[in-house]
């Protein structure tokens, strides 16, 4: 916003203030928007409860009238010349039903009641889930959504037993509902505009669907897998704030619960375009609204921008002016307001400036010598560690070579040979130490030029826990089998490998191994050490890897001082591979320090000479 004119800012100023009212406003429109559809979500669901009921009366009025016709009398002769007359005055008696039919015990049909359509050849219906089912539980079962022979059509059954002398089972009469019919039956409910009643079977089938009056068998089995239906079939009801209407596409809203004592559901949906419609247009009200407010201010700050541009522009030329070094330049502004103090103010820093011209080139001579002497200051300090550490290699070197010659002598006393050890170790340490700070002088101010190579990462992590093992008695497991190649400096990879392994060994106690593992992932390759120290506190972890920091304070469990130069030196290592490193740990469990670099994605001839098919690594000797 720093580069923006004032226009641009005044107007940014007024639309920031008008921010907090467009907040407001969407604030409230969602909370409108959450209120309506939880509004319309209950009504939804109060309509769908009072469907659900007069469902299960629907079923449960046909199954009594399937008992009531059951128990004539006449119905036991199983004779088709009397009962085919018979069942079609019944049904001409009751409209609620499209047909009655009557079955023998095998399943076929010995009455039909429907006279437009053939009574020959008779249907049989042994193999029919529902039939079945009624033989088998001697009870009234509805069936599922059903694609009707006589006439072509859907519909579903309600079938009862049909009892003899002596409640022998003789078959079952089946009443006919066409679900057409059934959805009409429905048509006066109480639906808002845009509102679509629905009925599913057991199966999820639908029976009718209000917004498809055309609805076929095929399509009817759209809402099979539709979950807050499958729901609702199991028992529990749902409201559902967004889905996509399986047959129709479009999103909607709605609420699906079961039907009561009936393996059924019934669901109301309504688009949500529509049932938003209200809302939408309120909100566009306001926003029109809105807009013209914004307008207004846009004006007003156009107005103020007009009026105050003039003297800041005064101030930005004179500002421009001095900068080139013309002293000279004076501003006269004249608003009665803070820009014509300031205007005063400027004129005043003008004289000034002049004054202090003087001064300022005096301090930017005097701070350029001080940068020489600094920078002679440090390049003097560099030396100084180099020589330093190249003196100090050469006498460590010879104490630490007689040292090992008279210690490997058999002569002289226990206390002289104790004190030989002593020193043979310090100079060992010193030494190391030595060798770290020249490695340190070689990485600094800037790491050296990298020899890099492809190598097999595996092969050089194999090497030095081989190396350490040969001369520790701890324990050194390796997990690390090829290929694993990367792009790098072969030499310094292995230092980073022994600097870590020398720590683990310093903080490991004894007879307990050390973990050294080497492994892949997607694009990287990784090495872990992991010792079974004392653990690092969480607080000093972050500088584990700095020159001479103690990872335990003083007086700790396995405290050893400070910690070498080997962490910081494969930091620098790794980091100048483009890699990183890190610790694990946790106090009382050791600490696992591991790092990363990116693999070697391109392959040679000597890849394939050097690992079989399975991957696994040929050594060489």
């Amino acid at each position: 916003m720093h580069r923006l004119h004032i226009h641009s800012k005044l107007l940014v100023a007024f639309i920031i203030v008008l921010l907090p009212v467009m907040g407001l406003l969407l604030v409230d429109f969602l909370s409108d928007l959450r209120r309506t559809r939880r509004s319309i979500l209950d009504a939804q669901f109060l309509t769908a409860q009072a469907v659900a009921l007069q469902a299960s009366e629907t079923f449960d009025t046909a199954i009594g009238f399937g008992w009531a016709v059951s128990r004539d009398p006449l119905l036991q002769t199983l004779e088709p010349r009397r009962l085919d007359p018979h069942l079609q005055e019944l049904v001409a008696r009751s409209p609620l039903y499209d047909s009655i039919g009557v079955f023998d015990a095998t399943g076929l049909n010995r009455g039909w009641s429907n006279p437009t359509h053939p009574d020959e050849p008779r249907v049989w219906i042994g193999d029919r889930p529902y039939f079945k089912k009624v033989l088998a539980t001697n009870a009234p079962v509805i069936s599922e959504v059903l694609e009707l022979r006589r006439p072509i059509r859907t519909g579903l059954l309600v079938s009862v037993p049909l009892h003899g002398p002596e409640a022998r089972l003789l078959g079952v009469l089946n009443v006919v509902m066409r679900t057409d019919l059934l959805e009409q039956r429905y048509a006066g409910a109480r639906l808002q505009p845009g509102q679509a009643l629905l009925l599913a079977d057991m199966n999820g089938r639908l029976a009718f669907h209000t917004g498809e009056p055309e609805l076929s068998f095929e399509r009817s089995n759209a809402f099979a897998h539709f979950e807050p239906l499958q729901a609702a079939l199991t028992g529990t009801p749902s409201r559902v704030a967004r889905f996509t209407h399986p047959l129709q596409g479009d999103e909607r809203l709605g609420a699906f619960v079961p039907v009561p004592h009936h393996p059924w559901a019934v669901g109301v949906t309504v688009p949500l375009d529509v049932a938003m419609a209200p809302l939408y247009k309120r909100m566009r009200t306001m926003l029109v609204a809105f807009t013209g407010i914004l307008l207004l201010n846009i004006l007003l700050a156009a107005l103020l921008a007009r009026f105050y541009a003039r003297p800041v522009r005064q101030l930005q030329k004179a500002t421009q002016a001095l900068g080139r070094g013309e002293m000279e330049w004076r501003v006269h502004i004249a608003t009665g307001d803070e820009l014509e103090e300031l205007g005063t103010a400027f004129n005043e820093m003008a004289a000034q400036i002049a004054r202090r011209q003087v001064e300022v080139d005096a301090l930017r001579e005097h701070a350029e010598q001080q940068a020489q002497q600094l920078a002679a200051a440090l390049r003097l300090r560099e030396e100084f560690m180099s020589a330093a550490a190249h003196e100090l290699k050469t006498p460590v070197t010879t104490i630490q070579t007689w040292a090992e010659l008279l210690l490997s002598l058999e002569t002289g006393t226990p206390r002289q040979r104790k004190g030989l050890a002593t020193i043979t170790r310090n100079t060992r340490r010193i030494a190391r130490l030595v060798e770290h700070l020249f490695a340190a002088m070689r990485m600094a101010p800037s790491p050296t030029q990298l020899e890099r190579q492809r190598f097999d990462l595996h092969m050089v992590v194999r090497e030095q826990g081989q190396k350490l093992a040969r001369s520790t008695e701890r324990p050194i497991h390796i997990d690390a089998t090829g290929p694993l190649f990367i792009h790098a400096d072969r030499q310094l990879l292995g230092e980073a490998v022994a600097h870590l392994l020398d720590n683990a060994l310093l903080y490991s106690p004894p007879g307990e191994p050390i973990e050294l593992r080497a492994w892949r992932t997607d694009h990287e390759a990784r090495v872990s050490v992991h010792d079974q120290g004392p653990g690092i506190p969480p607080e000093r972890q972050p500088h584990v890897f700095e020159p001479f920091y103690e990872p335990l304070p003083p007086g700790a469990p396995g405290y050893t001082g400070v910690v070498r130069l080997g962490l910081h030196l494969s930091r620098q290592i790794i980091e100048a591979h483009g890699g990183r490193i890190w610790v694990e740990s946790l106090p009382g469990q050791g600490s696992t320090f591991c790092f990363s670099l990116p693999l070697s994605e391109a392959r040679t001839e000597l890849d394939s000479h050097a690992y079989g098919q399975d991957g696994s690594s040929t050594p060489h000797h």
